[in-house]
């Protein structure tokens, strides 16, 4: 007779036994060391109760979604395999959790009348896979081949029938216990295999042959490698099978070792395999559990992952030395442009104002457009020329302290003209928690005079005659970067910031009362030369590198941008630096 209560002692892997009502009746050491628990602290008390949610993730499901998995198996009597759950468990007191990740297979044990009696919770923990992973770009694709993978079962069963018998009243006599266990290995869809020390199979379970195709009366009393050996190969799995099993008989256990068997039907699979020794009553190594699971589809995912990986990183090595050339050539090409574009605007100058000779009214008006013309096809160039350093990281930051209230009543005279060309009122907001004192930061002055200078400019050109031009300046905390306070039932589009963050920001921002944004389009802003018209027709002049610049010096500061807008009701264009 087969002794299953020493082959499950022996068995690797982290066991809870349910019953109906999902109290915990029994629960294995792999299991308790697992969950950093303790057997008399959790038998006999509800699974939820040992192990809830954690109050601190809001997002965490991990009891909803066990719960789902338990009562479907107690409504259908079939195994159910979980995806892989975001699952803390309790440490200490339980005032604090520990970040874990399981993947779980709930089965059931049916009695005589074919009734769930019991549920067998396994679980393994991936914390450390998961976490490895899941900051690669294919996440998803990850996930799904975790959920195909079967569990890398390190089965290791009850210790003893007397600790059943202590906590439920079903498992009270050793032979029912045993009679229990034999189900529970019947029920398992892993391969669960026994072995003497001279290699013949003493037990077969269903899930052994679901995978290698033999029933278990082909099997007992055959070795494992005339039963699934590679079609030339027997030999070298012969000794190979009595290599492990010599390293059984030394007392260790082997994990998660990888290999081609074949099936009954020819077929090739890649199994890993865990084996721990069966020792008898006496101590001694008598024989050697065996749990087997097919890893070919994971294998195969894992392939696929590492060749995208590969193309991935191929093609952004591409992008980055276009992106260089691109850059290199803009910069090349600016400075070429700038040489005769200075002559054209001095000789220009010169002729417009007399100094060459008298010039007619009608000469001076068509000089005058050249110098002008000349004036914004330089800040074109320069705009080129900025954002091609920044993009090939030569633009260099030079911090100082800079008076932002100063600055931002300089920015506005400087746009004062423009805007009452438009019949613009132009309005500047200090928070009033900051009083009269003025807002002084590290920053550089240039790039936050052009980011000012850029959103006036882009505010005065979009708006209606007659509305008002406003320039906001607060102090904000970091969770208030990127939120839209003021406009709520605007659409909104904020730029992440970069992982180093700051308690404290400056927000700048300038609301217009234009034309507004369509919500489609708010994703095409602060892309270089992005407009949101285009042909001959459109109604505004522009180049489509203002709002690039903004972003572009923004990021230099370790900041970003966002905007809100509705149609027809205005825009609002925001600035967040940090308060260094």
């Amino acid at each position: 007779m087969i002794d299953y209560q020493a082959l499950f002692e022996a068995t690797p892997g982290a066991y809870l036994i349910l019953n109906p009502e999902l109290t915990i009746v029994a629960v294995n050491d792999s299991y308790l060391k697992a969950t950093l628990t303790v057997r008399e602290d959790i038998v006999g008390r509800p699974l939820f109760e040992i192990f809830p949610d954690n109050p601190a993730d809001l997002n965490a499901d991990g009891v909803s979604n066990l719960r789902a998995s338990l009562l479907s198996v107690l409504k259908h009597k079939k195994p159910d395999t979980m995806a892989v759950q975001k699952y803390d468990i309790p440490i200490g007191d339980g005032s604090s959790f520990e970040e874990r990740y399981w993947s779980p297979v709930n089965s059931p044990v049916l009695d005589a009348n074919r009734e769930v009696c019991l549920i067998i919770h396994r679980v393994e923990d991936v914390t450390k896979f998961m976490q490895t992973n899941m900051r690669r770009e294919e996440q998803k694709l990850l996930n799904e081949s975790l959920q195909m993978r079967a569990d890398h079962a390190e089965t290791e069963m009850y210790r003893n029938a007397h600790a059943l018998q202590q906590t439920n009243k079903q498992l009270s006599a050793i032979n029912e216990a045993r009679s229990q266990l034999a189900a529970i290995v019947d029920s398992s869809d892993d391969a669960i295999i026994s072995e003497n020390m001279d290699g013949q199979v003493t037990s077969w379970n269903r899930g052994a042959q679901l995978l290698y195709g033999y029933t278990s009366e082909e099997a007992l009393g055959k070795t494992m490698a005339s039963l699934t050996a590679i079609k030339g190969f027997t030999t070298e799995r012969h000794t190979l099978e009595m290599r492990m099993l010599e390293r059984i008989r030394n007392g260790e256990h082997i994990n998660h070792f990888e290999l081609q068997s074949s099936r009954k039907d020819g077929s090739q699979v890649t199994v890993s395999v865990t084996m721990s020794p069966i020792p008898n009553s006496e101590g001694s190594i008598i024989g050697a559990s065996k749990i087997a699971r097919d890893i070919t589809e994971r294998k195969a995912v894992e392939k696929m992952l590492r060749d995208q990986s590969d193309e991935i990183s191929k093609k952004n090595a591409q992008l980055e030395i276009a992106s260089n050339m691109k850059s290199e050539f803009l910069a090349n090409m600016s400075h070429e442009l700038r040489t005769p574009l200075n002559a054209i605007m001095g000789f220009s100058e010169v002729m417009r104002d007399g100094l060459l000779g008298e010039v007619s009214p009608d000469q001076r008006k068509y000089l005058g457009n050249i110098y002008s013309s000349g004036e914004h096809l330089l800040s074109l160039i320069n705009d080129i020329l900025d954002l091609s350093k920044i993009e090939a990281g030569k633009m260099s930051i030079d911090f100082e302290t800079v008076d932002i209230v100063a600055l931002l009543h300089n920015a506005l005279a400087t746009v004062t003209e423009s805007a009452a060309a438009e019949r613009l009122r132009l309005q500047l907001d200090i928070a009033e928690a900051l009083g009269q004192h003025a807002i002084v930061v590290r920053a550089d002055s240039r790039m936050l005079k052009q980011m000012t200078y850029n959103l006036l400019s882009n505010a005065i050109k979009f708006s209606n005659a007659g509305s008002v031009v406003k320039i906001k300046a607060e102090v904000v905390p970091q969770l208030q970067v990127g939120k839209a306070d003021r406009h709520r039932d605007w659409a909104l589009r904020a730029i992440p910031l970069p992982d180093q963050t700051f308690d404290s920001y400056l927000a700048l921002s300038v609301e217009d009362g234009g034309i507004g944004i369509p919500s489609s389009s708010l994703d095409k802003l602060f892309q270089p030369f992005s407009q949101l018209e285009t042909g001959v027709e459109r109604k505004f002049q522009g180049t489509g590198l203002g709002l690039a610049m903004v972003r572009k010096l923004a990021e230099l500061h370790e900041g970003t941008v966002a905007v809100c807008s509705a149609e027809g009701q205005g825009s609002c264009f925001s600035v967040w630096l940090p308060l260094r």
